[in-house]
Formats: structure tokens, sequence, C-alpha cells
């Protein structure tokens, strides 16, 4: 780094073109689905930016309503940021796209490229971003840049020379991080590779052990015949209150655990209600939910002690205990192959539904003993699965780690170069 180079505080505001430099999405009434047509002028939304993809999404408005909107169209090279939501997420508009605005979710900034070199702002920005979330986000429930202020007026550090910002050294560190950041993207590469090969591992063993055993002592079973009951919640929504009994949907369904997963969605019905509901279906411990709507053939073991209900998109199976052993079904029904088929004999135009009467006539591959399904066998796979499944696991969690020391890595070395140190 050069002697004369210095760096010293600025805001956003100070690096974006006069006119729009810094614009935010068209709030409250400008942009309703009573404007959306067919084809026309396109409406970029936060998945764009998220997955940086300018081809997605099939909102459109009228050329008239793009001509009232038009101080919010995006140019070649605009920077977009998301700012509900997942925050801090940044792409910038590519060569080839469809003429259009932006939503009420996204941020365009316009630098003046006399006083930042872009690749290093980006970086910049990235940065900043992880400062942004923890102090400046508001909104409890959905996250939210309550203003744009706090964009314009955020306090940055770059490097000048002269009395000026210095594009040569701007450039020469965005370089630096680029070389990089490419070779930690080598190892996040090959660690999510790694970790889509170790998901494979379990389900091949599924297949050997049970989907594609082809030992003569094997034998299909009508789902029907090892039930004693297949049935679904109840198809009316009940009365929802803040405190109850837990109301179970396919959102709440998590294949091997013991418990349901309430992080993202949870809902309670009261006592009496629950207690009607039960005449339809009484889950127990033991027995299996299996999602029939949506997310098709996602199974769990109930292992909770106490009471729920479920709603119309989960089917409760009753197994014969002396025929069945309900986790190598839970093995069975979650394997992806088992899924699909499951998905291409559901029915339904806009949403595709299992029926019940479909399921019961599944075919179980089951291991016999003297002409009867062989729990003893189906226990002694249920084990050899577990093993191998308590190894992927644990491999799987330190890949997991891995990539977030990836991701610290980076963060490191943006706040080296951010401090000049570079």
């Amino acid at each position: 780094m050069s002697k004369n180079i210095e760096w010293k505080k600025t805001t956003l505001s100070n690096l974006v073109t006069e006119k729009d430099g810094i614009k935010r999405g068209p709030w409250g009434g400008s942009i309703k689905k009573s404007f959306f047509v067919n084809e026309g002028y396109k409406i970029y939304e936060q998945k764009n930016v998220i997955e940086n993809n300018f081809l997605i999404g099939n909102y459109y408005i009228s050329e008239d309503k793009y001509k009232e909107l038009q101080s919010f169209e995006i140019h070649e090279g605009d920077i977009l940021v998301t700012g509900a939501g997942t925050i801090g997420k940044i792409a910038v508009v590519p060569k080839e796209f469809k003429k259009g605005i932006i939503n009420q979710a996204l941020l365009r900034i316009r630098l003046d490229e006399k006083k930042v070199y872009k690749k290093f702002f980006i970086y910049l920005l990235k940065f900043f971003s992880v400062v942004l979330n923890q102090t400046y986000i508001k909104g409890s429930g959905l996250k939210n840049l309550s203003s744009i202020n706090i964009i314009k007026n955020f306090p940055i550090t770059i490097p000048f020379k002269n009395g000026y910002p210095d594009i040569g050294e701007q450039k020469r560190i965005a370089d630096e991080i680029e070389l990089l950041f490419l070779e930690i993207d080598k190892g996040i590469l090959f660690t999510s590779k790694s970790i889509e090969d170790l998901k494979k591992i379990l389900w091949t063993e599924v297949d050997n052990l049970i989907i594609r055993n082809l030992n003569n002592d094997w034998e299909y079973f009508e789902l029907g015949c090892i039930a004693n009951k297949i049935t679904d919640g109840t198809h009316k929504t009940p009365k929802y209150i803040t405190n109850g009994v837990p109301f179970i949907t396919t959102i709440n369904v998590v294949p091997f655990h013991d418990y349901f997963d309430f992080d993202s969605y949870i809902k309670f019905i009261s006592e009496e209600e629950h207690k009607e509901l039960l005449k339809r279906t009484n889950p127990e411990k033991g027995d299996l939910l299996l999602s029939k709507c949506g997310t098709i053939g996602r199974t769990q073991v109930i292992r909770v002690d106490y009471e729920f209900s479920i709603f119309v998109g989960l089917m409760l199976i009753k197994l014969k205990k002396d025929l069945i052993y309900p986790k190598f079904l839970e093995y069975f029904f979650n394997h992806p192959a088992i899924k699909m088929i499951l998905e291409d004999i559901s029915t339904g135009a806009t949403r595709a539904t299992l029926p019940i009467s479909v399921l019961k006539k599944f075919k179980i591959p089951l291991p016999l003993k003297e002409n009867k399904p062989d729990i003893k066998q189906q226990k002694s796979i249920v084990k050899k699965l577990d093993d191998i499944s308590l190894e992927v696991n644990k491999l799987h969690k330190k890949l997991k780690e891995q990539l977030q020391n990836f991701e610290l890595l980076k963060q490191s070395i943006l706040t080296e170069a951010f401090q000049g140190k570079l």
C-alpha cells in the first residue's frame, strides 16, 4: 500500500450518482396484483437477487404502469440489494435482461464510478451487511430496512489519495480479495459436493437392504394389509387459540426425529375441539404420520408422549405391530425414489394429493419367516441403517462446520481489506 493512501470515512450517498443514486422500490398500493398482466414490463423481486437470476419470475405490468413507475426501472450494471426478510443479498443487473422495475423489497444503487470501483464496493457492501443486519434492521417477524436514510448515511471507510477516492487502490484490493475468494470457493464447492454425496450413502443402503432386496424370503404386502387403520386429519380448519392442544401439519413433520418442528409454524386448538377430532384420528406413540398434500411422502414415526391433532395434509397410519416395525417404514417412505413414486400416483390438477385408497394398495417389501413378516429381521435392518445414519450425521456436522469456517474466513479477509491491511 502506498504511503500517500489514507483511509477516510464517508457515506454511501457520497459515492452514488446525484440523481436516484439510491432508490427503494415503490411502496403501498403502487404495485397491486390487479395491475399484473400476462406480458409486459417485468417486476424484479427478492428471489432474482437472492438466486442472482434475472430470468426467473412471472410478474409483469403494462406499458402505462411502467411509465408511471419508470423512476424504479433497472439498467445494466445497477446494484440491487434485498431490503426485507433476507437483508443484504446483492446482485448486479447483467447485460441481458428484460426491461422492468424493482418491487418494494429491493434497493437499487447506482455508483459514481469516478469515486468508487464497482467490484470493491460490492465486497464493501458484503462486509458491512453483517453490521447492518445486527444494528439497523427493524421488524420482529419479517426483518425490514426501516428507512432508506439508514443506507444513504451508513458510514463506510475507503482509501483516498491526495484528497480523492483512490480507484487504483480500490481495484488492487478488489483483485486481491477475488483471488483469495476463488481459492476459498474451491473449498466450498468441494465440501458442498461432499455433503451431497454423503446424503446418498444412507439412501443407497436403504436401496440395498429394503427396496431392491432380491432374496427369495421377501414378499410384497399392501400397506392396508399390515395396518389397522389409515386415515387423514380433519378437512375443516379448526378455531385456533393462543395456547392449547398442538395442531400438527405437514410443516411440523421431521423424519427420524423425536420431536415436531415448531420453529417456523405452530398452531393450537381447544381441548374440546381436540376431543371431537379424536373420534376421527387418535394419534399415538408408534403410529406413522405421512404427508399426502403438497410435499408428498414425508414420513415420521410419532415419538412424543403428549396429545395432538392433525390437519388434512397428514395421513395417520396405525400399524399392526406384530407384522411391521414402524421405523422400517419410516426409512422406506422417506427414500427419494419412493417419494417420487408417491408423487407420480397422486392426483389433482392444481395441488397434488395422495388418496388414502391408493396408499392402502401401495406395496411394501418385507422379509419373511414362516410365511409371516419377520419383525426381528426388520429391526436388524433398521439397526444397520441407524448405525450408518449416525456416522453420516457426524460427518455431515463436520462438513457444515467446515462451510461455516469458510464463510468466517471470507469475513476475516474482508475485515483486513477494509482496515487497509491487505
